[in-house]
């Protein structure tokens, strides 16, 4: 396919950064034969889809344009039914599932509401990754096994998306092991050896930099201040819930890209250490990588750091207290009423505090943030 025909796959310009992996991915895949065939897609966003309320955030999902993309490419004639499997957290609310793209008739079909009748989403939950420590393997021999969430080699597109840096430094080094519990392996071994192609969209060190930086500390950080003054709470317990310690584990672009072709070599059958993988009999190449500095909205960087970050702070502020550092006039309470008084702190008031601070405190004069997060995008690519 002609790389001067990747806009093609387009129609919305906020998508343009997209548009070379896109292009690799639709390449690959192959043409109906029967005009009930399917596409598989297996999607996973980190650290969860986006809800309804942001759905019109920037970034979108990506899923949103591969499906378009996906429906373009087909000959006209074949409907393209299209099958998302959205692979969530343990705890997801099922009305938050991601919708398919805006009902929009298509062009290759007029009068056919493709996106109601031809694209068909489901949900299924994926082990926590960021709380598995990968050293903890059982010993040679019992290994944990890869969790797929679709069956093996099935998977014509994977994509898995981050935005925002992890909360756990587990996560991001896990993501390149070829045994044991991690999120690229269990969506590598899903995907077909025909064609089948795998998005793998994360930030990199200085994208995770700039997140820190520039879009939470400016409203976190007097936030915190603020609460540790005002309740006489340790600087310690300030600093420890505004650090995000996954940052110093992560990679520039060119080491990220080295992991990968490192991954792919690893657990494909040409290398010697793929014999015992469940990958084997199949190559795994890097068809594609890239750098994109994407801009991403309030709204919804709030909601995925809220969602990923809210265990991690109730678990600093349980500690500080099991250490005996009591949160200041925990005992006084009303006699009457046995409710807290307006003086009264508690852990869990002290971490609603620091989520609504988030989520709606205004950025300072001159801090608003005008530049966008650095982000590498990978395509990997299973064949015979």
């Amino acid at each position: 396919m002609d790389i001067a025909n990747r806009n093609q796959f387009l129609e919305d310009s906020s998508e343009e950064w997209l548009q070379d992996a896109i292009l690799h991915i639709v390449s690959s895949l192959p043409m109906p034969k029967m005009p009930g065939d399917s596409v598989q897609l297996v999607s996973q966003t980190l650290p969860c889809p986006p809800s309804d309320s942001s759905a019109s955030a920037l970034p979108k999902s990506a899923f949103t344009p591969i499906v378009k993309a996906i429906q373009n490419r087909l000959e006209p004639g074949y409907s393209p039914y299209i099958s998302i499997v959205h692979a969530v957290p343990p705890k997801f609310s099922l009305s938050s599932l991601p919708t398919s793209p805006p009902s929009t008739p298509h062009l290759l079909f007029p009068g056919d509401d493709y996106f109601s009748n031809t694209v068909f989403s489901s949900a299924a939950a994926v082990p926590a990754y960021p709380y598995i420590d990968p050293t903890a393997f059982p010993p040679s021999g019992g290994q944990q096994a890869p969790a797929p969430i679709v069956p093996p080699f099935s998977a014509h597109v994977a994509v898995v998306e981050r935005y925002l840096p992890p909360t756990s430094t587990h996560e991001y080094q896990a993501l390149f092991l070829n045994k044991g519990p991690s999120i690229l392996l269990d969506r590598l071994l899903e995907l077909s050896p025909s064609g089948g192609s795998l998005a793998f969209i994360y930030p990199t060190r200085r994208g995770a930099e700039t997140f820190r930086d520039r879009y939470l500390s400016p409203v976190l950080d007097p936030l915190l201040r603020q609460l540790t003054v005002i309740n006489g709470l340790s600087a310690d317990i300030g600093n420890a819930l505004g650090r995000i310690a996954s940052i110093a584990y992560m990679d520039d672009f060119e080491g990220m890209k080295a992991r990968l072709l490192a991954l792919c070599d690893s657990i494909s059958s040409k290398s010697s250490l793929s014999t015992s993988s469940p990958c084997r009999e199949t190559n795994f190449t890097l068809a594609y990588a890239g750098q994109a500095t994407v801009q991403v909205d309030r709204n919804l960087w709030t909601e995925w750091y809220i969602q990923q970050e809210t265990p991690r702070a109730r678990d600093i502020l349980n500690q500080y207290w099991r250490k005996g550092h009591r949160l200041p006039d925990t005992n006084m309470m009303n006699a009457t009423q046995r409710k807290p008084t307006p003086q009264e702190i508690t852990g869990s008031s002290l971490l609603r505090e620091i989520l609504d601070g988030v989520r709606s405190r205004p950025y300072p004069e001159g801090y608003l943030p005008d530049c966008g997060l650095e982000l590498g995008v990978f395509v990997i690519r299973r064949s015979l």
